[in-house]
């Protein structure tokens, strides 16, 4: 497949949204602030993308896909449910010096669109769900289908807090932590 100046130039300007909604927020970061990072006249972007909302439902469709492609590295792990959820967890504190700067990129998204028009934050929160479903999944082979939701949720529940107050205190040492007392907490419920 032949890649076209098009559709490079589709993906910098892509790739910029992507990165300025992370890193400054989707609120701060004007289509002026992604047409120069991405190195295109401000009318070259609105062509690909003619609203802001368009950059980033594609932005965050784009985050999604790359979610299922990890869920599914993640499928293929062999072991027990102790083992593949510390793998699971490996890949989260693989990421800590970008939760250290900014925050997780999921959670941070959703949190910021989430204070203003609801209908925003659907797409980035069906990230969560993709995840939520695949530990809930891998949860159910030991427990039940709410006690997995429950667990599930509850993982969730202390990567998203460890990622606030990492971000929020700048301390990648808080962020190792309290992994620790999450593969504590994941070794009694597993074994």
């Amino acid at each position: 497949m032949t890649v076209t100046k098009g559709d490079e130039c589709r993906c910098r300007i892509l790739e910029a949204a992507r990165k300025l909604f992370y890193q400054k927020g989707f609120s701060a970061t004007s289509i002026n602030d992604v047409a120069e990072e991405a190195g295109v006249l401000k009318g070259n972007l609105s062509y690909y993308y003619p609203s802001k909302s368009e950059l980033l439902e594609s932005a965050t469709a784009a985050r999604e896909a790359e979610v299922q492609a990890m869920i599914a590295e993640w499928s293929a792990l062999e072991g027990s449910l102790f083992e593949i959820m510390d793998q699971v967890l490996s890949s989260f504190e693989a990421d800590a010096d970008n939760i250290v700067a900014y925050g997780c990129d999921i959670g941070t998204l959703t949190n910021e669109l989430g204070k203003g028009d609801g209908e925003l934050q659907r797409q980035p929160r069906q990230i969560f769900e993709l995840i939520q479903t695949w530990l809930t999944e891998r949860f159910a082979t030991r427990f039940s289908k709410a006690v997995a939701r429950e667990h599930a949720e509850h993982l969730l529940v202390m990567t998203q807090g460890a990622a606030v107050l990492a971000h929020a205190y700048r301390d990648p040492k808080l962020l190792q932590r309290q992994c620790k007392l999450i593969r504590t907490w994941l070794r009694e419920v597993c074994e």
